[in-house]
């Protein structure tokens, strides 16, 4: 251990630049708790800053989660950083506040609002990267996490040695902590020590003292390391099925985020489950800019062999829901009411598709009608007054072939529309509101072709993702 602590400097060299991690004049953000790994962290790049031609600031934020230690802890990175010459950048947060405010749990919060002032500090300061602390004890801790948590192949993949396209970098991700700590220790590196780390409070801790140790002692003394290996091969495999997955998706990845996509099942037909669920997780991420996790992609999976109109639900009001054509990815609550207009000749993008009116001559209604068109008596709708709308919850007409009114509501059902997706069926109404066709469902009988219809107009209904 010794030799391999005494080393460290010429190994934290080559390992930054075996990856390219951090390149000639760069301008690093070193994140620096004040704990052991980033005050190792700090020692090393000072060291190397001459050499490698990169300038250094140093960030540090206060959770606000330990009261007079915490304070104390910035502190110490302040007289830190001015013992390196550095600038001090510092940030903090009512981090408890925070995750009550939102329900989330408080390392999940700690660890967003980090990162977000991290990032903020990257773009304030004109910084090209941001190095953290992390090394591989952090990394087996988090495999083994995922790995109980059941979080699939990512999360098997454990930390990354960059993320944000390369703006985040962990430049000591190749050294164990008995290592840092051996280094601090020749090299009277000072730290800070969070009594919280001694605490089995947080699961991860619970993996740090008392799973690897017995790995350690029994099975495999070098295990952060053997991790690290298997979690690189993970990722190689991880990022070789997104690949794979994206390809496939390539028509639907041209939509911008925000927008509900269709995931046809002949899409995902061909592929074996591990790249179907890819192309999921994809296909969320890009429509709804999150990234589901293990759980979750496996119940949209699951929607497959679903029946029509079964959902999975996934978060800020999205869904994932079975149609026919395949899975579609849609917001769960609907977007406002609308009321458009129908002019002959011009098509009308509403929401869930296209609508068009064309006046045809009496003959052409001999033709069968495709199922996005329905031929009407132009003389009982009018030329000029069409509407169309979303539909309202009431609705009701009187179905071609039927003397009785039907709510649209029971057509629907009757149809397998589910209820997310009512929203994208449009109603065409005359001027006065009377519908006379529920598009791509079905006319009103009173607006259908007679003996005594001289008049014809052709209603389309172009559905998006159709």
């Amino acid at each position: 251990m010794m030799a391999a602590s005494s080393n460290l400097p010429a190994r934290f060299r080559a390992f930054i630049r075996r990856h390219a991690l951090i390149t000639p004049h760069d301008r690093v953000l070193v994140a620096v708790s004040g704990g052991i790994d980033s005050a190792v962290l700090l020692h090393l790049l000072a060291g190397e800053r001459t050499r490698s031609r990169y300038t250094l600031l140093v960030a540090h934020f206060n959770h606000g989660l330990r009261g007079a230690d915490a304070d104390a802890d910035e502190a110490f990175v302040r007289q830190l950083a001015a013992e390196y010459g550095l600038p001090f950048v510092p940030g903090r947060a009512d981090v408890r506040a925070i995750a009550a405010s939102r329900g989330s749990g408080i390392e999940e919060a700690a660890r967003t609002q980090r990162y977000s002032f991290l990032e903020h500090q990257l773009a304030e300061h004109s910084c090209t990267r941001c190095a953290t602390g992390h090394n591989a004890d952090d990394n087996a801790e988090t495999v083994l996490f995922h790995l109980f948590r059941g979080s699939g192949l990512r999360g098997l993949a454990g930390i990354p040695l960059s993320r944000n396209s390369g703006t985040i970098v962990r430049p000591l991700l190749f050294a164990t902590r008995s290592e840092i700590a051996a280094y601090a220790a020749s090299a009277g590196i000072r730290f800070r020590e969070d009594a919280s780390n001694a605490s089995d409070d947080h699961t991860r801790n619970i993996i740090r003292h008392h799973i690897l140790p017995v790995v350690r002692e029994r099975i495999q003394p070098d295990v952060a390391h053997t991790i690290l290996r298997t979690s690189a091969l993970a990722r190689d495999i991880d990022a070789f099925v997104t690949d794979v997955a994206r390809t496939g998706l390539d028509t639907i990845l041209t939509r911008r985020t925000g927008e509900e996509v269709l995931l046809p099942l002949s899409l995902l037909a061909p592929h074996p489950d591990a790249v179907r669920s890819a192309m999921i997780v994809e296909a969320i991420a890009h429509a709804t800019g999150l990234r589901p996790g293990f759980e979750t992609t496996q119940r949209v999976l699951a929607l497959r062999a679903a029946r029509t109109g079964a959902r999975a639900y996934l978060q800020n009001g999205w869904l994932a829901a079975k149609v026919r054509a395949g899975i579609r990815i849609g917001r769960l609550t609907p977007t406002a009411p609308y009321v458009l207009p129908v002019t002959c000749g011009i098509p009308v993008a509403v929401r869930g598709g296209t609508i068009r009116c064309d006046p045809v001559p009496r003959a052409m209604y001999e033709a069968r009608p495709r199922p996005q068109g329905e031929y009407v008596d132009a003389g009982r709708t009018g030329l000029t007054g069409l509407q169309v709308r979303s539909w309202q919850r009431g609705d009701a007409f009187m179905p071609l072939g039927m003397r009785r009114r039907k709510k649209l509501s029971d057509l629907f059902v009757d149809a397998g529309v589910p209820a997310h997706d009512r929203h994208r069926t449009p109603v065409v109404t005359t001027a006065d509101g009377t519908i006379v066709w529920v598009c791509g469902l079905r006319i009103d009988d009173r607006f259908k072709i007679t003996d005594s219809t001289t008049d014809v107009l052709r209603l389309q209904f172009q559905r998006e993702n159709s």
